[in-house]
């Protein structure tokens, strides 16, 4: 039914992996995040839940399904039952953040789960959930765009040993092994990520929030969607490039202004490099970036110029056409 009405898919695979002395570690984006695992884990696991889901009557009910344990992350003394289980055997799944992202990027990561896996000599399992932020069974924002069944993604990444990392104390020993689960899961989130260039990012976002969606002004105070700025990137882009070859460098010596955001996409999108010039860096400075970046032309404008005394710096640019 999760297949058929989410389009779930499991990319990566499970062969090779023993469930002995097993910890999931994965990002948290919903309340269905839970359920997801329970139904596509080939293990039947403990799940560690936060003693705050456990008040809600219905997450009880779901939650009778499975067998599950109820913690308090911040606690210390809570993990010693985790790693109970673990010393058992058993396959523990938890969530290192504690609780559903209200951002759509990783929460503060937790260190009990990196110190339980540390202590027991436990492998663990990196799993990236994907796609649950779009429903509505996710904590974001209002302004998140969501749909009903959206597509749904769970990478499974190469199980990995995860050893006590070394220390003077038991404190810092526990810290360190939090900062390493902690990079683990940047790098989980990282490494599954699409391969993207700025203008597909661009497109993919505006597919996401809707060509009408409002997204900044400068100082005049007037709003611009994405739409406003695809079609400024565009015709700028063109009108910025042309002439040059395919990964040209490009120049921009422009104030903190809406255009100046739709140069930088709208050069990328005609293949070439832009580089924003520190203008009070002075000439000698602003040629040895020229010189440096290898750019060829350097995009300004008259009001830029004349407001910011500029006439003479310009001058003294060589090898540039401005």
């Amino acid at each position: 039914l999760m297949r058929l009405l989410f389009r779930v898919e499991v990319r990566g695979s499970f062969a090779n992996i023993s469930p002995e002395r097993l910890l999931v570690v994965a990002n948290h984006e919903s309340f269905l995040d839970g359920l997801l695992l329970g139904l596509f884990l080939p293990f039947n696991p403990v799940f560690v839940i936060h003693t705050g889901v456990v008040k809600n009557p219905m997450f009880r009910l779901i939650l009778s399904l499975s067998e599950y344990l109820t913690v308090e992350p911040a606690n210390p003394m809570a993990m010693k039952q985790v790693i109970r289980l673990l010393e058992a055997g058993r396959t523990v799944v938890i969530f290192p953040e504690g609780r559903i992202t209200t951002t759509g990027s990783l929460m503060k990561v937790y260190e009990g789960p990196a110190f339980v896996a540390a202590k027991t000599g436990a492998t663990v399992l990196p799993i990236r959930l994907h796609g649950t932020t779009r429903t509505y069974f996710s904590r974001m924002s209002g302004a998140y765009p969501r749909q009903l069944f959206p597509k749904i993604t769970l990478s499974i990444l190469p199980a990995r040993p995860f050893p006590m990392p070394e220390g003077e104390n038991a404190h810092q020993r526990r810290h360190r092994a939090g900062e390493a689960l902690r990079r683990l899961m940047q790098e989980m989130v990282f490494s599954t990520e699409p391969s993207q260039t700025l203008p597909e990012a661009l497109l993919h976002t505006i597919q996401t929030h809707g060509r009408g969606r409002r997204l900044f002004e400068d100082m005049k105070q007037t709003p611009y969607t994405y739409n406003d700025l695809l079609k400024m990137s565009l015709i700028l882009g063109k009108h910025a490039t042309h002439g040059l070859a395919a990964d040209s460098k490009v120049g921009l010596l422009l104030p903190n202004v809406v255009p100046t955001l739709g140069l930088v996409f709208g050069i990328n999108f005609f293949r070439c490099t832009p580089a924003m010039l520190n203008y009070t860096a002075g000439s000698e400075a602003m040629q040895a970036a020229c010189t440096a970046a290898q750019i060829q032309r350097v995009i300004t404008s008259r009001a830029c110029v004349e407001q910011g005394k500029l006439t003479d710096k310009l001058a003294a640019l060589q090898g540039v056409e401005i």
